[in-house]
């Protein structure tokens, strides 16, 4: 026992002396450091008040902008529903330190660029492409101003109950009605007639279920024409006996809320001609027969947010989830006129200055969102997912789009398309894989004879062709920090696809004047993450001329980092990258 407590006082012991000489060597080393050089600390004061300097350049210039802005605003900039900050007004073009959009000499531009429809279109509205500079502050402004708007004017004073059993009761009291909220207290309601909105009407009708017969449907579930000021609050359209849901024509000032329609033997929600100041939100648009919800004409101020746009039928480009388009109009009544071919230049009657915001757009047998001419649009926040054609167009003249934060993922898969359907997109001739499907896949987001759109901060993830891809004649656009990872989902023996494609198809498909048939200019593709297995992280086609791709990560790519057709001068400084480029201009 004795000498197990001599053994534990030694071991103590040494653990002291241990201690003590460790101790001593860290003060004998701290004692043996030299001073700091003065000379050093100057410089490495003089590199933080440079930095400071610059940050502190920035904000001021940023502060000074938010004020020149706000006081061009017409609403309370404080209580807004979307905050805007002195960020928001500054150039991206400046605060990224990106180049010019137009980086061509002047000979080369007018030679390349000085036709194009789009750039026609754009001068043709008069529209400055400096404004598209400040999009964060472009879609704010917007959702501020439309919000502002209906928050004073979309009201209604009076309160009155129907307890009818038919739309035909319901619209002899709406006839009889002004400045009033209707609620419906019956149960149920008979679609003997489309229920027919008239101005200073609101409708609301939480718990009814709407019955009628799909062997004698009506027009239109609900139709307004020429209203101002009106309203639809939770309706149930499922029943199917109406050839479209929500039928709107030149009106203003509106809301549809909190409303499910579904099961139309075309079209869910239509609006058709001159239509200003609405909101679409929290509706449920599902199983239609022949697309969603469909914009056509001079349609402005409006805010689409929290729908789910899911599950709807058709696959033509016009049938997509959400569409946009400039299509002429014939007949106001029919929601999918015949097709003209019109120089995109002249249809200049086309929806501009909407916000999609936090929808849900999924399964569709078209397009999630299509964009046939719109322009300053601005998609955010969405969820576009497992769409059977793309996730997104932006085509035939759209420009000042603004696409940021979305989740474009598993697009594109052409799972559901008919013998007729692939005819019609001149695609039969490649056959079906095993599965059914098309080879021909489609990317998660396609841009086709558009400008000046901004593609940002978006998640585009296993698409089936492409993540991001400029099919041709696509100028000036900006595809920045977005995560563009593990598309090329359909690669088989006859198709690759990339992560982002700058490309040029030359040959149309069937001879149109509506749209130029050139190679890409001047876009700029920068700090994206570019990763899995694309057959190249980026691929510009033949031709391809003035863009700029710089500062990405480029990893995991099956055969090149980048991979460059054309013999005309692109730069691509600065990647990070595991494999190499093929560029023929340099060779």
């Amino acid at each position: 026992m004795k000498k197990r407590r001599n053994k534990k006082r030694i071991i103590i012991a040494a653990v002291i002396v241990y201690l003590a000489v460790i101790g001593i060597v860290a003060v004998w080393e701290s004692g043996r450091q030299k001073p700091a050089n003065p000379d050093t600390a100057a410089a490495q004061e003089e590199a933080y008040n440079r930095k400071k300097a610059v940050i502190d350049a920035q904000e001021a210039a940023e502060q000074q902008a938010y004020d020149k802005a706000v006081q061009l605003l017409d609403y309370d900039v404080d209580g807004a529903a979307m905050k805007i900050s002195p960020s928001d007004c500054y150039s991206i073009m400046t605060a990224n330190k990106l180049p010019a959009l137009s980086r061509m000499a002047a000979e080369d531009s007018k030679k390349y660029m000085g036709n194009l429809q789009v750039l026609q279109k754009i001068e043709k509205l008069g529209i400055d492409t400096a404004s598209f500079e400040t999009p964060e502050l472009n879609w704010k402004n917007v959702y501020n101003r439309v919000s502002d708007t209906m928050q004073k004017e979309n009201t209604f004073s009076d309160k009155i109950s129907f307890t009818g059993s038919t739309a035909s009761q319901l619209n002899t009291l709406i006839a009889q009605s002004t400045d009033a909220y209707i609620t419906i207290e019956s149960s149920t309601v008979r679609m003997d007639e489309p229920i027919s909105m008239k101005s200073g009407i609101a409708l609301d009708a939480a718990g009814v279920t709407f019955t009628g017969s799909t062997d004698d449907r009506v027009a239109q579930a609900v139709i307004a024409e020429d209203c101002t000021n009106f309203a639809l609050y939770n309706l149930n359209l499922t029943a199917g006996c109406y050839e479209y849901g929500i039928y709107i024509i030149r009106s203003n000032t509106f809301t549809i809320e909190n409303c499910t329609i579904s099961n139309a033997l075309y079209k869910g929600l239509v609006m058709m001609g001159e239509n200003k100041n609405f909101t679409i939100r929290n509706n449920t648009v599902s199983y239609n027969g022949n697309g969603a919800v469909f914009l056509n004409g001079n349609i402005s101020n409006g805010i689409i947010a929290g729908n789910d746009v899911v599950d709807n039928y058709g696959t033509r480009n016009l049938t997509a989830g959400i569409v946009m388009t400039s299509m002429e109009i014939d007949d106001y009544y029919t929601a999918y006129n015949e097709f003209k071919d019109e120089h995109l230049y002249n249809l200049l009657d086309t929806p501009h200055d909407i916000v999609l915001y936090q929808n849900n757009v999924k399964h569709n047998n078209s397009s999630g969102i299509y964009s046939d001419g719109a322009y300053q649009i601005y998609i955010v926040e969405n969820i576009i997912y497992q769409n059977d054609k793309e996730g997104m167009c932006l085509d035939y003249g759209t420009f000042g789009a603004y696409v940021s934060n979305n989740i474009v993922k598993e697009n594109g898969g052409r799972l559901r398309q008919s013998d007729e359907d692939l005819e019609a997109d001149f695609v039969t001739t490649f056959g079906r894989l095993s599965d059914g499907s098309s080879p021909a896949k489609l990317p998660g987001i396609s841009i086709d004879n558009s400008a000046y759109n901004t593609i940002v901060n978006n998640n585009v993830t296993q698409n089936y062709g492409s993540g991001v891809k400029m099919v041709r004649s696509a100028y000036r656009n900006i595809i920045m920090e977005n995560s563009v990872s593990d598309n090329n989902k359909g690669k088989s023996d006859d198709f690759h696809f990339f992560g982002i494609e700058i490309g040029h198809e030359s040959t149309p498909d069937e001879p149109v004047k509506g749209l130029d048939f050139t190679a890409s200019y001047e876009n700029i593709v920068c700090r994206n993450i570019v990763t899995g297995s694309n057959y190249a992280g980026v691929f510009l086609a033949v031709e391809s001329y003035c863009n700029d791709v710089f500062d990405n990560t480029i990893l995991g790519s099956e055969w090149y980092a980048i991979e460059c057709h054309s013999n005309m001068f692109n730069s691509m400084p600065n990647n990070i990258m595991d494999q190499e480029i093929l560029n023929l201009y340099a060779r």
